[in-house]
């Protein structure tokens, strides 16, 4: 009796053990589908991650290359205000007995007519009769580089040599304030303020 009890607990002992077995191996399969769940959600969100990311950058070269073109632009216009400038006052102010009067005539249209005319007023009109000679040795404008402005406010550095007839020449520093404004496709001189002759005085 005793022999058939043994037996007995034997087989619910091993029957217990089997299902334990059964259940733990049951668990791993879980957990193994569960990390592989897991690691595939991190893979996509990784690439959705990578095509955001990708974009972004896109956005910022683009924001990039608009800038760089806005400058480049503001940058041409700027060239093209000093050369007009530049060329405005070499007519105004670099002559001689030939070209004193005529001078006005040629900066109609770089010029407003009433700057022309108190220009005129302020040199006189007529034509000393010694010989004279108004040489413009350098021209420096100050603007600002990247404004898209109509009208432009500058700063004109002049420095010329007046000689009259007998004489060694002496040399002139001028300051201008102008307004350049853009009419279809042209510049015109719409202001100018004369701060008058300046002696710099240089200190190292």
């Amino acid at each position: 009796m005793k022999h058939y009890f043994l037996i007995g607990a034997l087989i619910l002992t091993n029957i217990i053990f089997i299902f334990l077995y059964a259940g733990e191996l049951t668990m791993q399969d879980n957990n193994q589908e569960e990390t592989t769940s897991n690691a595939d959600a991190k893979e996509v969100t990784s690439d959705q991650d990578f095509q955001v990311n990708k974009s972004e950058v896109k956005q910022q070269e683009s924001s990039n290359a608009e800038e760089t073109t806005e400058y480049a632009k503001a940058t041409n216009a700027a060239q093209g205000k000093i050369k007009f400038i530049k060329e405005a006052f070499t007519t105004l102010f670099d002559y001689n007995n030939e070209d004193y009067k005529s001078r006005f005539k040629v900066a109609e249209g770089m010029v407003k007519e009433n700057i022309l005319q108190n220009i005129q007023g302020m040199m006189g009109a007529d034509v000393p009769k010694i010989k004279f000679e108004n040489d413009v040795k350098g021209i420096k404008v100050y603007i600002t580089p990247t404004s898209t402005e109509k009208v432009t406010d500058a700063l004109v550095y002049l420095t010329s040599t007046y000689k009259m007839e007998g004489s060694d020449g002496s040399k002139r520093n001028q300051l201008f304030r102008i307004d350049v404004e853009q009419k279809e496709g042209s510049y015109l001189i719409t202001n100018l303020e004369s701060y008058g002759f300046i002696n710099p005085i240089s200190q190292s």
